[in-house]
């Protein structure tokens, strides 16, 4: 009797997780969503994923990203806020 044995695990995960939440956006009195945590190395994943989600939820606009530095209070964070019409 055969056997047959893979030679690798199988990964049944399918598409990418999600990290970022822009829900917040489909709202239109909605000016701008903070992430709190993430430094300026996290900008490109960030941007990529933004402009990603925005096709597919066919949100339009001008956006524009903000970086603050960490402080005794609060942590590092991106900004992105909604400039101009829509």
């Amino acid at each position: 009797m055969k056997v047959d044995i893979a030679l690798f695990k199988k990964h049944y995960r399918r598409g990418r997780p999600i990290k970022y939440d822009f829900s917040d956006f489909k709202k239109p009195n909605v000016k701008y969503v903070v992430f709190p945590n993430l430094s300026i190395k996290h900008y490109d994943s960030l941007r990529s994923t933004f402009c990603r989600w925005r096709k597919i939820e066919n949100i339009g606009g001008r956006y524009e990203y903000d970086f603050l530095d960490a402080t005794d209070k609060d942590p590092c964070a991106i900004v992105i806020w909604r400039s101009g019409e829509f």
